[in-house]
């Protein structure tokens, strides 16, 4: 499980490559945008807020987001 600080690091790891232009950024920058949005999208009820109750998954929508995990796994720490 991600610790709080984890999280802090995601986030602003993620807020800089969104301060730099999409063309101008690594992979490394591209990819903690890809495991910020991932892990929102996978721990909505981290988030406390009134949509996270109301998230509902289905099949389809539940592998898509275990690949997305998968992927964000496989890239590591680059």
């Amino acid at each position: 499980m991600e610790s709080i600080q984890d999280a802090d690091r995601s986030l602003a790891a993620a807020k800089t490559a969104v301060s730099i232009g999409k063309d101008r950024r690594t992979l490394g920058q591209r990819l903690s945008l890809l495991r910020y949005a991932v892990y929102g999208l996978a721990s909505p009820a981290a988030h406390g807020d009134d949509n996270a109750s109301a998230v509902a998954w289905d099949r389809e929508t539940a592998l898509a987001l275990i690949a997305g995990v998968a992927a964000v796994l496989a890239c590591g720490s680059r």
